[in-house]
């Protein structure tokens, strides 16, 4: 899910408004920067929404909740404190928190449908965007008041009976007595540096960018050689370069990829490699299918497989290839079945499995073509978590969610290096090549191939 448009309008808007009134504050800019940012560099533009439904709510509940009928509670003490009080809260004011994220992701979904990007978010993401900004606006007014009742004093005038910002009479009022609240905060912070301080906190969730590739060669996405030549590679390369000018520019240096099948339908992750090309393309393994495996097993940061669908052959290869794995519960088998239509399994894609899984489990998977469940698979090891709820869509989310907390780990710049010494017996046999030693055994075994192929397919569908 991108913002781009609204993400940069909203960033400028900001700024010129700001310049031009001089009323932009540390915590303003840091939103909008943050935001834009997101949208720009992350697929997860959520916690640019979340950023902004954060900053906005609570800003608008501490204007707002003064106008509550009940006075407010310190947070630090539990006891009621004059309206205007850093740090105290009210029901109005907290339910103006909240309502103020919901509209932010309100109009985040409407810019979305817009741009014609709903469809492929899916309604699920769109509510989780409506749902995550409102939860932040909520987040963001108790941090800030948290930050307010310990790290912020509040004065009291009792000649006017109201919240003053200093303890020290105004040139209006000389003769007025000002009282410090009881319980309110220590002398530390401004509130424009609790501001900042509070959005900053969510600004920090965002840093490190996660993108989402998916793959679109219908029906059922096999590894043939044009897609990998011209979608698949190409895919990754602009990863790793978005990955790379975001590190040069200081904006972040962590950073994960999750790669799935196609979403809408959600039957496949991969059905495998069309063996029929093989004649066509005599490198096929060492020119196309083996670079992409190496590709995947020794990419710059996280990568994460979210298994959406059926995964066979050649696409459970590629699955294995990435560093982990997250499945859906239902609708999904997994299995090496070249054995059932004579296909031999090459010793480049044997290495692979050789890395990943133990060896009882390898022999298992090569020797007897086992057609793994989700648990089975999880169990045996293929997979590292199988989702709750069921369906495609909250398998990527999940696989999403896994990437974020693993993005970080990316930071280093040293995760090719760790990878390529973890995997090097696999990456010096993916550098083989097989060609004259694999053969052609789909000529050999044509008729039953085909027979075997079609049948599996419309089970499938």
């Amino acid at each position: 899910m991108q913002l781009y448009l609204p993400s940069l309008g909203l960033a400028v808007l900001v700024a010129w408004r700001g310049t031009r009134s001089g009323s932009l504050n540390a915590s303003g800019g840091l939103a909008a920067a943050t935001l834009g940012y997101t949208a720009l560099a992350s697929p997860l533009a959520v916690f640019g929404v979340c950023l902004l439904g954060f900053y906005l709510a609570g800003s608008r509940a501490t204007k707002l909740g003064i106008l509550s009928s009940r006075p407010p509670i310190l947070l630090t003490t539990l006891r009621t404190c004059p309206r205007g009080t850093n740090g105290g809260i009210s029901p109005w004011g907290t339910l103006v928190s909240l309502l103020g994220g919901l509209l932010v992701g309100v109009l985040a979904v409407v810019s979305l449908v817009a741009q014609g990007q709903a469809g492929a978010c899916g309604l699920g993401r769109l509510a989780e965007v409506v749902v995550v900004a409102a939860l932040s606006g909520f987040g963001g007014s108790m941090i800030d008041s948290l930050l307010g009742a310990i790290f912020q004093p509040t004065y009291f005038s009792q000649t006017r009976s109201l919240v003053v910002h200093s303890p020290h009479p105004s040139p209006a009022h000389p003769e007025e007595k000002i009282v410090r609240v009881p319980g309110s905060g220590w002398d530390v912070l401004t509130n424009n540096a609790v501001n900042f301080f509070s959005t900053a906190a969510v600004a920090g969730v965002v840093e490190g960018g996660v993108w989402l590739l998916e793959m679109h060669n219908l029906p059922d996405n096999r590894l043939e050689p044009e897609f990998i030549k011209q979608a698949m590679l190409p895919a990754l390369d602009f990863v790793e370069l978005s990955w790379h000018k975001a590190v040069d520019k200081g904006r972040n240096k962590g950073g994960a990829l999750v790669l799935t099948g196609e979403r809408n339908k959600g039957k496949f992750f991969s059905n495998g490699l069309q063996l029929a090309c093989l004649a066509e393309y005599p490198t096929f393994f060492k020119d196309y299918y083996y670079k992409l495996l190496a590709r995947l097993m020794t990419y710059p940061i996280q990568t994460v497989a979210a298994i959406n669908g059926h995964c066979y052959a050649g696409g459970l290869c590629l699955a294995l290839a990435c560093d982990w794995r997250i499945c859906r519960p239902d609708r999904t088998w997994l299995s090496m079945n070249e054995l059932l239509f004579g296909a031999p399994i090459p010793a480049g894609m044997a290495s692979v499995l050789q890395a990943r899984l133990a060896e009882p489990v390898v022999r298992k998977v090569m020797l007897t073509a086992h057609k793994y469940t989700s648990a089975e698979a999880l169990k045996d090891g293929l997979v590292d978590e199988v989702v709750e709820g069921t369906g495609s869509e909250e398998t990527v989310q999940k696989a999403l969610e896994r990437a974020v907390r693993l993005a970080p780990l990316s930071e280093t710049g040293v995760l090719r290096a760790m990878k390529e010494t973890l995997y090097a017996p696999a990456l010096v046999q993916l550098a083989q090549d097989e060609t004259l030693l694999i053969g052609r055994p789909q000529q050999q075994n044509e008729d039953a191939f085909k027979a075997l192929l079609a049948a599996e397919v419309n089970a499938k569908l």
